[in-house]
């Protein structure tokens, strides 16, 4: 019965002010920091979650693949990935979320979503 339980737990486990809300990593589009706080940006959710992490918080206790730290204020789920404007240095994700890139993930970026195919 634990088992089955534990199975079925989404494995995203966002503390918010209203308590704790659970997600699958593929509903998350983006992360983006806003003071001390996150802002997550869910699928089918027309505001933003407001999260009691900053986002080196969300980067360390949420490590998986398909996160990417693209800027110092941005966390982007690679999964969402529409496009990457090498010029003005832009992802478009889903939902037709822009953020910016960094020049120092520009590298990182280009080897894990172009090389790594």
């Amino acid at each position: 019965m634990q088992d089955s339980l534990i199975s079925t737990l989404k494995p995203l486990v966002i503390k918010t002010c209203g308590g704790y809300e659970y997600f699958d990593y593929k509903e998350v589009i983006r992360f983006q920091a806003e003071g001390n706080n996150t802002l997550v940006y869910i699928i089918n959710r027309d505001s933003p979650l407001r999260v009691l992490y900053n986002l080196s918080d969300i980067e360390q206790k949420h490590v998986h693949p398909v996160f990417f730290r693209c800027h110092r204020s941005h966390i982007v789920n690679l999964q969402h990935l529409v496009k990457f404007n090498d010029k003005s240095r832009q992802l478009v994700l889903a939902g037709e979320h822009i953020v910016p890139v960094s020049e120092n993930y520009k590298g990182k970026l280009i080897d894990k979503t172009v090389k790594g195919l």
